[in-house]
């Protein structure tokens, strides 16, 4: 036998002979490997456990958003309720249920006339017309109809004609504004969009 294990063996067997280590020994190893091996057991678990805590947080989160906008949308209900009625009707003549071209035909050249323009074209992008069609509802999808529209007049007139669209009774956007000198005068294009 080695002399060094000999030596490390002398040590440790009185102590192994020992009857309360004899005793309890298997009981503290096991509870040992017992927690050990629990560790790994519990580990995904807990894992899981905090996954859950911070989506439960996100929900909570979220909710609180869809309760405070759900406030939102009643508070602007209480409000459009209270509107006078002549507003009302101003606010749902701006999107009419139904393609108006000829109204908006009509608008325009009204205002052109007013400020001494005249329009010098009017062309509307192909819109499908389906005379089938039911009226809109709420849930409508909102149509928009776009129109490129030449003027010709001096600077004042032009100017005057593109702040008063926005005084229209349509809801209009105008989307790109070109300018040209002429011998005559100037004369603007205008791209821009109705929606119904």
């Amino acid at each position: 036998m080695n002399p060094q294990r000999f030596r490390y063996f002398v040590y440790i067997k009185p102590v192994l002979k020992n009857p309360y280590i004899k005793t309890y020994s298997s009981v503290v190893f096991s509870l040992i490997a017992i927690t050990f091996f629990s560790l790994f057991a519990i580990r995904p678990t807990f894992k899981t456990i905090i996954a859950l805590q911070k989506d439960i947080k996100a929900q909570k989160l979220v909710l609180n958003q869809l309760l405070d906008k759900s406030h939102n949308l009643e508070t602007a209900k209480k409000n459009y309720d209270q509107i006078d009625p002549s507003v009302k009707n101003e606010i749902d003549n701006l999107l009419p249920d139904k393609l108006s071209l000829g109204t908006l035909i009509n608008d325009l050249n009204a205002l052109s006339l007013k400020y001494n323009a005249s329009v010098s074209g009017l062309q509307f992008q192909p819109i499908s017309i389906d005379p089938n069609r039911q009226p809109a509802t709420k849930d409508s999808d909102l149509k928009e109809i776009v129109f490129n529209l030449n003027l010709k007049g001096n600077y004042s007139d032009l100017v005057n004609v593109l702040e008063q669209i926005r005084s229209l009774p349509h809801l209009i956007t105008i989307d790109i504004i070109n300018i040209t000198k002429l011998d005559a005068g100037l004369t603007v294009s205008i791209t821009a969009k109705s929606y119904y």
